[in-house]
C-alpha cells in the first residue's frame, strides 16, 4: 500500500468515528435541551478535530492524484 491512500484511509476512519462521537454526544444533549457546558464544548472540538482531518484528506487526495497512487 502506497502512503497517500493509507493517509487517505486513516483520514476517512478517523472522520467517520469523530462523526459518531459528535453524534452520540448531540444525540443524548438535544433531547435535554443543553445547549452549553462541557459536553457542547467536547462535541465542538471533536467537530474542529473531524474539520481537520477533513483537510488532512483532501491533501492525502491530492497527493495521490498528483503521485499516480504510487
Amino acid at each position: 500500500m502506497n502512503a497517500p491512500l493509507a493517509l487517505l484511509l486513516c483520514a476517512a476512519a478517523g472522520i467517520l468515528l469523530l462523526a459518531a462521537a459528535v453524534f452520540t454526544i448531540a444525540a443524548s444533549t438535544a433531547p435535554r435541551g443543553i445547549t452549553s457546558g462541557p459536553a457542547v464544548d467536547v462535541a465542538r472540538g471533536l467537530f474542529a478535530s473531524m474539520m481537520l482531518l477533513l483537510l488532512v484528506l483532501v491533501v492525502a487526495l491530492a497527493w495521490g492524484i498528483g503521485t499516480g497512487w504510487r
